[in-house]
């Protein structure tokens, strides 16, 4: 939000529908303001955080959170989600559960489901290859129906088709580029967007129903000024106007829609071009209100019922707002119920839209049926879009409340930023050689510094001891762990190959490595004490299995571990001064479960967690990885 604020994207912030272009269609539900075309000028992902910050974040309805949980939850992989639209759904509203909408039962997300369902994700990719051969994508008309034919092997197989750039809500099937799918239940129209930039919009519109639909678009991504729009029929299917049916200049703003009809067997094409640049955008206040912000004191269960009308007016642009009006009337019959003013409605800051509740006495007309709302009727406010400036509710639909707005979840990174500095550490440059044997017995290792006891994730005392080195040399990095462990027996070593998330699940060790400092991006090396490694690429996983090597040394009391990370593993290659993000993590489960129930009660752990630098979180937040600086050569 704080970058849209900033107005990064094209020069202009989002408003309440932060998306390229509107599609509605007469259809039983075919109209979503979430939909999201093919031709995304950005990824899916940044679609999500915006539709999410917006709507959710405005209302604090969990209605918003519905298709977001689509796009996390799918019948072919029940035990998972796909990784980085969990990571950032977690992220944004604090849920530590999933799906609890769709089953009786709520299922723990852990790391392992996620990246089950992101391996699954991957598989789905590869089915499309198969569906895209049956596609003939040089006529439209034809390969809408071709999605049809195909609907098996994407949605009832999988429930959920991943891996395109369309908007994935679970009732929005889409298939491989170019083809867009409009909704689930064999609905007649679909869209297909051939070029959308700034200054020039093109789609192929199909309907293969057997009657006359209506169809319309709705810009938010073109820039302002005077366009030619052209509609017209595609003859030879070369995505050319063949025949113009209807060609008209047209004043594009912010939100400018279209309506046409459709004709049934027919491809459209609709072309808008710039002509003259309007109004540059600015950063400007943006008002908003929905039917969710509508409320009463009591029930306004009749006519002659005194209550309380109280309306929430929003601010979601980048500037101030000032001498906001607000005015309501009863429906039909248009009786004014009051009219207030808002002096000063500020920009979201802290990533909370503010919002404001006015208040107006209301007794309940004879002929109400509903209450109809304007903010800025007169128009003084400048905003960046006016139409999410009112709202229609029926009185049966008007709660009591106002319903308490859910608690704006605050990134934890947002958390991490204030808990002070990272830790920080200098890598010796080693030259001599070292074994990877684990026994940290090589005379090179003197070089580098023995970091510790560690402490946990929180930055306070373990009870059990952990000591690191980092070192460097001319092809790779070198750690090295010192353990101390009193109860040897005890070691939990269920892995039994590489890979498996057991690993995780028993005494191991990991290496967080950011050579670019990004903060965002990293690689994950980790090992068991029984020698078997898992490796992860957290920017693109799937497609990550570097060597390295690793070896644990066990003796009477403790146990060691030595790795060696190439350069080619991670694509980086340290130089003296430089500053990689890096962090070292120990998970130790040898201890033992209560022996009765009074050293139950007593409290007891079954794991602690050791950091280099603490994270007050989890092991993946690369905003808290230790700065370490390389240093000089010999």
């Amino acid at each position: 939000w704080v970058d849209h604020a900033r107005e990064t994207t094209w020069g202009k912030p989002y408003g309440l529908l932060p998306i390229e272009v509107v599609f509605e269609t007469d259809e039983a539900g075919g109209f979503t303001k979430n939909w999201k075309t093919s031709a995304a000028a950005r990824s899916r992902y940044d679609r999500l955080y915006e539709m999410l910050m917006v709507n959710y974040m405005i209302t604090g309805d969990a209605e918003f959170l519905l298709p977001i949980r689509a796009t996390l939850t799918y019948q072919a992989s029940t035990d998972g989600i796909e990784e980085h639209l969990w990571e950032m759904y977690r992220a944004l509203t604090g849920d530590t559960q999933y799906d609890r909408y769709a089953k009786d039962r709520p299922l723990k997300a852990t790391r392992q489901l996620a990246i089950t369902a992101g391996h699954k994700a991957v598989d789905l990719a590869r089915k499309s290859l198969e569906i895209a051969k049956t596609i003939n994508v040089s006529n439209s008309t034809d390969n809408y129906r071709a999605q049809l034919d195909n609907e098996p092997l994407c949605y009832h197989l999988y429930e959920l088709y991943l891996g395109s750039n369309c908007w994935p809500a679970k009732d929005h099937v889409d298939l491989p580029f170019p083809a867009v799918r409009w909704r689930h239940g064999r609905y007649e129209l679909g869209v297909m967007l051939l070029e959308h930039g700034q200054t020039a919009f093109r789609a192929v519109c199909c309907n293969v129903g057997k009657q006359t639909r209506a169809f319309g678009a709705q810009f938010f991504e073109l820039q302002p000024g005077a366009y030619s729009m052209t509609l017209g029929v595609d003859t030879d299917a070369d995505d050319r106007v063949d025949r113009p049916i209807r060609e008209e200049l047209v004043k594009v703003e912010r939100g400018t829609g279209i309506t046409f009809d459709l004709e049934p067997a027919v491809e459209y094409i609709l072309e808008m071009r710039q002509l003259s640049k309007g109004p540059g955008w600015s950063s400007q206040a943006d008002l908003a209100i929905c039917d969710r912000d509508v409320f009463c004191s009591s029930p306004a269960s009749g006519a002659g019922t005194p209550t309380t009308l109280k309306i929430r007016v929003h601010n979601i642009g980048s500037q101030d707002a000032a001498h906001v009006s607000v005015w309501a009337e009863e429906l039909p019959g248009g009786r004014l119920i009051g009219q207030r003013s808002i002096a000063w409605l500020p920009k979201p800051r802290n990533m909370v839209p503010s919002s404001v509740i006015v208040t107006m006495p209301w007794t309940v007309g004879a002929d109400a049926q509903s209450v109809h709302v304007v903010i800025d009727n007169d128009h003084v406010v400048e905003e960046l879009y006016e139409g999410n400036n009112q709202t229609t509710v029926a009185l049966a639909q008007i709660p009591e409340g106002p319903r308490l707005k859910r608690k704006v979840y605050v990134p934890e990174w947002h958390e991490q930023e204030q808990l002070g500095p990272v830790a920080n550490y200098t890598a010796a440059y080693i030259t001599e050689p070292i074994t990877i044997d684990g026994k940290v017995d090589e005379p090179a290792w003197s070089k580098a510094e023995r970091r510790g006891p560690l402490k946990n994730l929180r930055e306070q005392p373990n009870e059990k001891a952990t000591f690191v080195r980092i070192a460097y040399g001319p092809d790779a990095l070198y750690y090295a762990m010192e353990c101390p462990e009193p109860d040897m027996d005890r070691l939990i070593e269920i892995a039994t190959k590489h890979d498996e998330h057991a690993i995780f699940e028993s005494d191991s060790f990991e290496f967080f490595i950011d050579p670019n400092l990004s903060r965002r991006t990293y690689y994950q090396f980790a090992a068991c004490t029984n020698g078997l490694t898992a490796e992860g690429r957290h920017f693109n996983y799937d497609l990550f299995n570097e060597p390295w090597e690793c070896r644990v040394f066990k003796g009477r009391d403790f146990w060691s571990a030595e790795a060696k990370i190439p350069y080619a593993s991670i694509n980086a290659v340290a130089r003296p001064g430089d500053v990689w993000g890096m962090n070292v993590y120990r998970t130790t489960r040898s201890f033992s479960a209560p022996k009765s129930e009074e050293e139950r009660e007593k409290g007891w752990k079954d794991s602690e967690r050791n950091a280099l630098s603490p994270t007050f979180s989890d092991f993946h937040q690369p905003r808290r990885f230790a700065e370490v600086t390389f240093g000089p050569r010999p």
